[in-house]
């Protein structure tokens, strides 16, 4: 009896439909060459090398710290496309404030 009322409501249609997975080739970028949104020299290749020899022998674990790596057009554009097109409701509790 308790199979036959579970599966009756997982039949049940008012449930609201499950987002479909996404993969990262259904993204389609209309930018052909990344390469000029990063900070200049970054991607040359002799620093290229210097940042791999810095995460080859970083302690305590591997990793490297790049200083700038966007340029600040590029920042600068996708702060303004934010606060342009997203909106964030105010949510409070006695415990913490954040933003949704």
């Amino acid at each position: 009896m308790v199979t036959r009322a579970r599966s009756e409501s997982l039949a049940d249609d008012s449930r609201p439909a499950k987002r479909q997975k996404i993969h990262p080739s259904d993204f389609k970028s209309s930018v052909s060459d990344p390469t000029p949104y990063f900070a200049a020299g970054l991607l040359r290749e002799d620093n290229v090398k210097i940042l791999a020899e810095q995460y080859r022998t970083a302690q305590p674990w591997k990793h490297v710290i790049i200083d700038k790596i966007f340029t600040e057009s590029l920042l600068t554009r996708v702060k303004d496309e934010i606060l342009e097109h997203l909106s964030f409701t105010e949510k409070e509790t006695d415990i913490y404030k954040v933003r949704c």
